[in-house]
């Protein structure tokens, strides 16, 4: 669900953008896209963060198999001593105290510890992204509306049409403007499906998790 509202309210940004005289991919429809891809990533470091993260948390109960102590259980009660056939009884070493007790994972030479610090790489180097691509975004905002995208380059576009076909529309054409107005009210049906269909998902499963009090009940 996060990804639908993040890209459904995404594209809607890129649409409008793109459909806006001089069509194309430009500036402001370029801003949107990066910021799209950007979010995605971040949320794929996330997941597989929380995803090692739980594993490696998980591994901590399940106990090593002490092979020595195997060997010592699986030997006889007692040794003979000389040739009077004497049997002592054989006395069982201490358990090593000094081992991990909880470290494997199941995979050679990986550990739980090993996991865990890539689950913190990952979210580390996912939350900064994060921060960054939040600057970014809320920078593209102050870029628009003061007008710094008012620009030859930014007009014509140049990302699409390239630099010896790129173009900048002066005196738009009437199809040009009901296709611009199409794309706007299509992009705003689109964020405002989106919004309220991810709202009204997450009061649904709220009201499907019963109370605390009825549970303990």
């Amino acid at each position: 669900m996060s990804l639908q509202l993040q890209w459904g309210t995404t594209s809607a940004a890129i649409i409008a953008a793109w459909f806006t005289p001089t069509i194309g991919l430009g500036c402001r429809s370029l801003a949107y896209l990066i910021y799209g891809f950007l979010s995605t990533t971040v949320w794929i470091l996330l997941l597989l963060s929380s995803v090692l993260g739980y594993y490696a948390h998980h591994l901590e109960d399940l106990p090593i198999p002490d092979l020595e102590s195997d060997e010592q259980h699986a030997s006889p009660a007692s040794i003979s001593e000389g040739s009077d056939g004497i049997l002592l009884p054989r006395i069982p070493t201490p358990p090593n105290t000094d081992k991990p007790k909880y470290s494997h994972t199941g995979w050679p030479g990986i550990h739980a510890q090993t996991i865990a610090r890539v689950s913190d790489w990952l979210r580390w180097i996912g939350k900064s992204l994060a921060i960054v691509n939040a600057v970014g975004i809320v920078t593209n905002s102050v870029f628009q509306y003061s007008g710094l995208y008012n620009n030859c380059f930014c007009d014509s576009s140049i990302f699409n049409w390239g630099m010896s076909s790129a173009f900048n529309v002066i005196s738009p054409m009437q199809n040009d403007i009901d296709l611009a107005k199409s794309a706007w009210f299509g992009a705003l049906a689109l964020g405002w499906i989106c919004c309220t269909f991810f709202v009204g998902s997450i009061y649904m499963i709220r009201d499907s998790v019963p109370p605390e009090n009825d549970s303990l009940e």
